[in-house]
């Protein structure tokens, strides 16, 4: 018989524990999150989210919300884009880390020239309101994207009655292995 030893991070019970690729990149300190709002973005209004990748592929999982009327959302690749728009901040989920991805850029409502070619099929998000209630829908994560690096890409999201939305994202850089 073996001599029964706690469990500790400096001794886990078993030497082939395997932890998903989102939790190991979160605790090496290289998963960031970012966010944004828009509480009242006009009927047939469209807003972009423009990211920029750096000198690494970037592996993105967004969430969309919406209440109120419907929001269509919809990816592109290789977008001409002018004057950048306001910068979306990315911070570090893991706080021993600072806040310094090799991401070029990401911001939100940019002058875009041409939306590119398409990457993802358009998503509608369904939203309800009333004078009694408010429902609405979201796009939920777990449908990881994997952007190619040093490359433009777009997300469009078109309002169908006035809406108030939310993105929420994580991505992390690859790291050669």
């Amino acid at each position: 018989m073996g001599t029964n030893t706690p469990f500790t991070i400096a001794n886990p019970l078993d030497d082939n524990s395997v932890i998903d690729r989102w939790h190991h990149e979160c605790h090496a300190g290289k998963i960031y999150e970012f966010h944004y709002d828009n509480l009242s973005l006009a009927s047939s209004g469209t807003i972009y989210l423009h990211i920029k990748t750096g000198a690494k592929d970037a592996h993105i999982d967004v969430q969309f919300a919406v209440l109120g009327g419907h929001l269509q959302v919809q990816w592109y690749g290789a977008p001409t884009v002018g004057t950048a728009g306001t910068v979306v901040s990315c911070i570090n989920r893991n706080r021993n880390y600072k806040n310094v991805a090799s991401l070029t850029t990401m911001d939100i409502g940019p002058t875009v020239t041409t939306v590119g070619t398409v990457l993802f099929g358009a998503r509608t998000l369904l939203g309800a309101a009333s004078s009694q209630s408010k429902a609405g829908s979201n796009i939920t994560g777990d449908a990881e994207r994997i952007l190619t690096s040093n490359t433009d890409h777009l997300v469009k999201c078109t309002s169908v009655g006035i809406i108030a939305f939310t993105i929420d994202g994580l991505f992390y850089e690859e790291t050669p292995e």
